[in-house]
């Protein structure tokens, strides 16, 4: 039989000690969460950004060494349909003179954001020979790195619908 002496002995937490701890629980997850969160997505961003800037130092090789260094209005693809220079610096638009079947980049380069393989894409140089823009696309989206933030190393680029080549 129970008695008050009895029920003084037991031990454990009461109903409201728990609910308690639960709620303090709930409140450091609702808090904790979305930071998590904004540091993975940032993380990915600064992953894509340090793809992009491999491109574009290959880029920068492929120019040096196939164009004489000439980096004038130049358009350069990352896979695909490109331009293949010759030493008299004539151009022939080849089936699979990018970046990658030409041996500049992998052909397992990805996008680190969502691990697809880089399937398109291009570096596009201004007329003064600076960069204009790093284009990198997947199957079903692209990303659009202008030259501010890839000589930065550091900007918010989002994914868009895929841009065609």
């Amino acid at each position: 039989m129970l008695t008050i002496k009895n029920l003084k002995k037991q031990e454990g937490f009461t109903l409201i000690e728990l609910l308690a701890v639960i709620v303090i629980i709930a409140i450091i997850a609702a808090i904790a969460i979305p930071s998590i969160l904004g540091i993975i997505n940032k993380s990915r961003n600064n992953a894509n950004i340090a793809t992009a800037v491999t491109v574009y130092k290959a880029s920068q090789l492929f120019l040096q060494a196939e164009n004489a260094g000439d980096f004038t209005s130049e358009f350069v693809p990352v896979v695909g349909t490109g331009t293949v220079y010759t030493p008299e610096r004539t151009t022939v638009a080849t089936a699979g003179a990018g970046l990658m079947t030409m041996n500049y980049l992998p052909n397992t380069t990805i996008m680190p954001s969502n691990r697809a393989p880089i399937t398109g894409g291009h570096v596009l140089y201004e007329a003064d020979g600076t960069l204009h823009e790093v284009v990198l696309s997947s199957a079903a989206n692209s990303w659009v790195f202008s030259a501010a933030v890839i000589n930065t190393g550091a900007g918010n680029v989002e994914a868009v619908a895929r841009i065609a080549d």
